[in-house]
Parts: structure tokens; sequence; C-alpha cells
């Protein structure tokens, strides 16, 4: 019975000898093994006809070469829309061929070769946007182009000191309904640490003078003058304006609207739109 009891209890002893090396050699080879690298940070500005001005954020992960972006713009002048970003292999002063055509012109992912990789991450690589002008049979035409490059691991903040900024103006929209036919509209960049808002309108081909003002209030209701908005008449008309701080808030949490022909005949204005962050 001794003999049992001792054999049983070496058997479990050697047992647990065994569990508690495996677990040393596993522990062991965890703390041996490379740790995965860290996500490279990259960014670009994209610069070229005014309000085709543009910023890239993106990450980049080594091992599975996945490109994870992320792109915020002013609305590209006078355009129907962005249609097309792509990656170029070389610099924008010298130009180069087209690597690869992002899926969305806002957010997206792409698989970079083994080459391309190490120009994307010494700077071989640059975006481009690209619009139709006008109209949709019009070519495709650059707007905007920056160099891709590496940044800190700790990035700034997406997308930066500039906000875009948008609204749909229409009599719709006005309090009361305005039945007047002409619509515009609205885009801005508004930059945080000037506190300037750069702005552009598309359409709207106003015969008429228009008293332009910026405003505090939610959509279905009047609010209070926060600026002139001075435009020139025609198709794309575009200014610049100063932004109290104490409004800064209401303007980038959809709290201002625009309103056109806004004067003391018409003080409720004949068009206005709801301005929102894009």
């Amino acid at each position: 019975m001794l003999q049992k009891l001792t054999s049983g209890f070496l058997l479990l002893l050697s047992l647990g000898i065994v569990s508690a090396c495996d677990q040393f050699d596993l522990d062991d080879l965890r703390k041996k093994a490379p740790p995965s690298p860290p996500d490279i940070f990259l960014s670009a500005k994209l610069t070229g006809s005014g309000a085709g001005a543009g910023s890239f954020t993106g990450t980049y992960n080594h091992q599975t070469n996945v490109l994870d972006y992320t792109v915020a713009f002013g609305i590209v002048p006078y355009s129907i829309q962005r249609d097309v970003l792509h990656l170029h292999r070389g610099t924008p002063a010298t130009g180069g061929p087209i690597a690869y055509t992002l899926p969305t012109t806002t957010n997206g992912t792409i698989t970079l070769t083994e080459a391309d990789e190490a120009l994307l991450l010494n700077g071989g690589l640059y975006i481009d946007a690209e619009a139709r002008l006008i109209r949709e049979t019009d070519p495709l035409t650059v707007t905007s182009r920056g160099t891709i490059v590496r940044q800190s691991p700790t990035p700034a903040p997406v997308p930066g000191p500039e906000i875009a900024l948008t609204a749909q103006v229409n009599g719709s929209q006005v309090v009361p309904p305005s039945s007047f036919p002409e619509t515009a509209t609205f885009h801005a960049l508004y930059n945080k640490d000037t506190n300037v808002l750069t702005y552009y309108s598309v359409g709207g081909n106003f015969s008429l003078p228009a008293d332009v003002h910026l405003h505090r209030g939610t959509p279905g209701t009047t609010g209070p003058i926060i600026v002139e908005l001075p435009f020139l008449l025609g198709f794309l008309s575009q200014g610049e304006a100063t932004i109290p701080e104490a409004d800064e808030a209401a303007l980038l949490s959809s709290g201002t609207y625009v309103d056109f022909f806004h004067n003391a005949a018409l003080p409720n204005g004949l068009v206005r739109g709801a301005v929102v962050p894009l």
C-alpha cells in the first residue's frame, strides 16, 4: 500500500514538473518572439485650385501591406463631384504613372506590393484628386495633389485645423418656406487656428445682388447674424470671413445656417441652408 502511494506521488510530481517546464518554455518563447511592428502613420496635404485643398491620412500595416486611408477636403469649385483619387509613383513636381486607383474618395483600404511599400515609406508616392468640371461629359481634370509622408506614432488630429462644411441652399428651408426657385450649394473650409472661414458657392446664378449672412440657428428656427458673407455674382462665388471664437462651437456642430437675399425688405431671406460638417 505504501509503495502504491509513493509511486502515485512520484507520478503526480513528475507530471507537475513536466507541466511547469512546458509552461516555462512557452512563456520563454513568448518573451523571445518579436512583437508585431506597429502601424505606420502617413499624411499628405493636397493643394491646387482653391477649394480643391484637402488632407489625406492613413495607417500602413507592414505585415499585411494594407493601407487604410481617409481623405477630407473642401469641395472642388464648380465640379459636379470629386470623381477619382489616384496614388502615383513619383513626386507632384515631376509627375509619375498611376499606381493605384483608390476605391472611394472618402475612406477605404488598398493592398500594396512590396516594391510600392518601399516607395510609400520613403516619400515616393503622391495622391491626386480628379474631377469633371461643370459638365458630366467633361474630361477628368487634376484639381489637387500632395506627397504622402510618414508621421510620428502620435499623429496630428484628423483632419487637422481645417474642417470642411457644406450647405444645400433652397427656399424650402426658409422660415416660413419660400417659393423662390433658385438653389445653390455652399461649401467652406474653417481653420480652427485662425478662425477664418473660406467659402465657395456653386450654382445659384442669381441675377440680383444677394445679401448673404451666416446665422446662429438650427433647422426650423431663426437666429441672429454671426457675420456677413460678401459674394460676387455668377456661377462660382467665393470669399473669406472671420468667425468670432464664441460662435465656433455652433458652426462646427450644425448650429448655423446661411441665407441669401436677406435684407430689410426680405427679413427671412429667399433661400437658406443648414451648415453641416462633412
